[in-house]
């Protein structure tokens, strides 16, 4: 019997459509293909850390503008002062805070905008991983973490060039992110490279690639 040899590309395309998310087909070598490399464009070069406060966040900023995990380290929490508070035209001022310091419930609480309305609430953030739910990591950011989805942990779960980078679930939704893997059939790497193309915003569905979205966000 003939022995049937699909291209590289196909087999990775099967493999996205049957389920598997960027860390199972990364984080495990014998699901890999050998030869499928990471397209230049969108490799991860020249990485700067991301600090908040002065203080390291484990993640990091691409040279193309992806945002990513080399290490998951607890996240600082730094309130911000009123004086650098600021918020969209049209708040409603009459919400249950006015700066961070305000949200004191619990830790890690922040002073931010309620959408649709505009509204002034406070959250509380997460300080580290375990502090979310399956499949979330802590994401830094200021004044403390949140949680969101993700398909990997760090870069190291990724693999031949990949790391584990920040995309746009529903395009446009600039409170909803989440982390996945590179592939090499993506053809994005953040929304910096989306300008004048399908879409503005660099996007994927599920276990799919990385490609350039159009908004689509309804809050």
């Amino acid at each position: 019997m003939k022995r049937l040899r699909l291209p590289l590309n196909t087999f990775a395309v099967a493999c996205l459509s049957c389920g598997l998310t960027g860390a199972a087909l990364y984080g495990a070598p014998e699901k890999v293909p050998p030869g499928l490399l990471l397209p230049a464009a969108i490799r991860c070069t020249d990485s700067k850390p991301i600090e908040v406060g002065g203080k390291p966040t484990g993640f990091a900023t691409c040279a193309n503008g992806l945002r990513h995990r080399p290490e998951a380290v607890a996240c600082p929490y730094v309130p911000r002062p009123l004086s650098d508070f600021e918020s969209p035209p049209g708040t409603d001022f009459s919400g249950s805070c006015k700066q961070d310091t305000d949200c004191r419930e619990k830790p890690n609480g922040s002073c931010d905008v309620v959408l649709p309305i505009y509204k002034l609430d406070c959250h509380y953030g997460c300080a580290q991983d375990s502090d979310c739910g399956k499949n979330e990591i802590c994401e830094c950011k200021s004044p403390a973490g949140r949680c969101v989805p993700t398909q990997c942990r760090t870069d190291g779960d990724c693999r031949d060039g990949a790391v584990c980078g920040e995309y746009w679930p529903n395009p446009g939704c600039f409170l909803e992110v989440a982390y996945a893997c590179q592939t090499p059939l993506d053809s994005c790497a953040s929304d910096e490279q989306c300008k004048g193309r399908h879409g503005a915003f660099c996007s994927k569905d599920g276990a799919g690639p990385r490609v350039c979205k159009p908004m689509s966000c309804m809050y």
